[in-house]
């Protein structure tokens, strides 16, 4: 598989759902996957960034928004 496929398959197999995604390269050629996803709580989204991190090529994972008021 290549890395948008195991970058998908590590969110969907952490409990989460892709309620949409970024794909583009930068100058230097690298890729900046950028997913919003859907979690059930800071507990959740934790497992999911591990998740992620754990794909062979991930350089950084980040989160971009913090998670709305009550949820």
């Amino acid at each position: 598989l290549g890395l948008l496929a195991n970058l998908t398959k590590s969110i969907t197999e952490a409990g989460a759902s892709i309620f949409a995604a970024q794909i583009k390269t930068n100058e230097s050629g690298k890729a900046i996957n950028t997913f919003e996803v859907i979690v059930k709580d800071a507990d959740h989204l934790v497992k999911v960034r591990r998740a992620l991190e754990m794909v062979p090529g991930v350089i950084k994972v980040e989160r971009l928004m913090p998670l709305k008021e009550g949820t």
